[in-house]
């Protein structure tokens, strides 16, 4: 089982990139909430742009510089702009990710992504974010619930 989750996280870019995915109940919720986080029209739009982007660049090397710088400016412009999308995305992502961690009950500040479990202020103490009262109540009935059964 924990092969499988350390498989599945590094197929995803690891712990460190998107540290939200650990905290989720189950391997399959995790998967299913980055699937989700994920655009598809937007991503392969961006892609496409960055291809050919990149091919304008190489064109324009190549005459200038020759063939290999060409290939050499396709290649390293392609990398930035991959980087770039995944600075662009990131943001998105942690925030889908965030949500849907709340929508499985687990309480987390959703700019920072502080886990809020044994708050009793409704306000984040990493960033000052007020939140729902309500998650802290709801924190309370799944910490008592856990307790009895043991």
């Amino acid at each position: 089982m924990r092969n499988r989750r350390q498989r599945f996280m590094k197929w995803l870019g690891g712990w460190h990139r998107h540290p939200e995915l650990s905290r989720f109940p189950s391997d399959e919720d995790a998967k299913k909430a980055f699937q989700g986080a994920t655009p598809k029209w937007p991503f392969f739009g961006l892609l496409f742009a960055g291809i050919m982007f990149a091919r304008v660049i190489d064109d324009y090397a190549e005459r200038h510089a020759g063939k290999w710088a060409g290939i050499l400016a396709f290649f390293m412009t392609t990398l930035v702009w991959a980087e770039l999308m995944v600075f662009l995305l990131r943001k998105r992502i942690q925030r889908h990710l965030r949500n849907s961690l709340l929508s499985h009950g687990v309480p987390i500040c959703i700019p920072c992504g502080y886990d809020l479990r044994g708050q009793t202020e409704p306000r984040c103490p990493e960033c000052g974010t007020s939140f729902d009262p309500a998650l802290l109540d709801e924190t309370e009935k799944n910490s008592t619930n856990g307790s009895d059964e043991s």
